[in-house]
């Protein structure tokens, strides 16, 4: 995803004028920190380059949707669609217990005094787990940093709470700047405006992958061209068969002449 999106900003800085507008279709509850930062900071290209920017919500942009879709110049939303959720959320199972049981012990070592805050493997520590905390406090207060700097108008400590809002009370928050889905706001802009989907390339496959491609289009057109040749054959029969039934039909007029004139079906007409 990510280096589709990144294919997908260069080149509408490369093609686009500042008359343009780019509308971007976001749908995503959340994910790793680092992923969605950096799709934010891919669609951020955009507003630093003057280029008017609308995302549109129809189901959901929570947690990290919400980091990419806060950086449009202009958020709708479908008036049920999600949004929001401007928190972190971060944890890893212990299993320290079970492998005492199960008579298995793990030897681990580190470097450094927080290199490990969370344990997975023995009992965790309440300096650890302070420092983990600090580690997800020190997230957030960047999420919050980078909501706030995209929209300044929201109160951010009301609504950086974790929760979030159906777009209906998001637009009362501040969180978004309107109800419409996506559909609705490209046909209205349709009205004045050519509307153009860009869509990356798809990368070009190499080695097994490329070989299994062929092959499958090779079967593909292989079937193609047996349901070509069977159609063919079907035509040819037609046009035979059609060519075999001069008398039948000729007989066929007679009888219909025949019945039309008052004769018998089944007796030939007088001469």
């Amino acid at each position: 995803m990510l280096n589709t999106l990144r294919a997908q900003v260069s080149f509408l800085l490369a093609t686009a004028s500042p008359y343009d507008e780019v509308v971007v279709r976001i749908t995503s509850p959340g994910g790793p920190v680092s992923d969605y930062g950096l799709a934010a900071a891919q669609l951020g290209r955009l507003r630093s380059a003057g280029l008017p920017t609308t995302a549109c919500v129809d189901l959901v942009a929570a947690s990290g949707g919400y980091m990419m879709a806060c950086v449009a110049d202009k958020l709708l939303a479908a008036p049920f669609a999600y949004v929001g959720s401007i928190g972190v959320v971060g944890g890893s199972p212990n299993v320290h217990k079970v492998l005492e049981r199960a008579g298995v012990e793990v030897v681990q070592r580190t470097s450094g005094r927080f290199k490990r805050s969370l344990q997975q493997f023995e009992p965790n520590t309440p300096e650890g787990l302070q420092k983990y905390q600090e580690e997800i406090d020190a997230i957030h207060a960047a999420f919050k940093g980078h909501v706030s700097t995209n929209r300044p108008s929201l109160d951010i400590e009301a609504v950086a709470t974790g929760e979030s809002w159906l777009a209906l009370h998001a637009l009362e928050q501040g969180l978004v700047d309107g109800l419409c889905t996506a559909d609705a706001y490209l046909r209205t802009r349709s009205a004045d405006a050519a509307v153009l989907l860009v869509r990356a390339k798809p990368p070009r496959r190499t080695g097994l992958a490329a070989l299994l491609s062929r092959g499958v289009e090779g079967a593909a057109s292989a079937a193609a061209a047996l349901a070509e040749l069977a159609g063919a054959g079907r035509g040819l029969a037609s046009q035979l068969s059609s060519r075999l039934r001069p008398s039948a039909s000729l007989a066929g007029q007679g009888l219909a002449s025949g019945a039309a004139s008052g004769a018998s079906p089944t007796e030939a007409p007088p001469s």
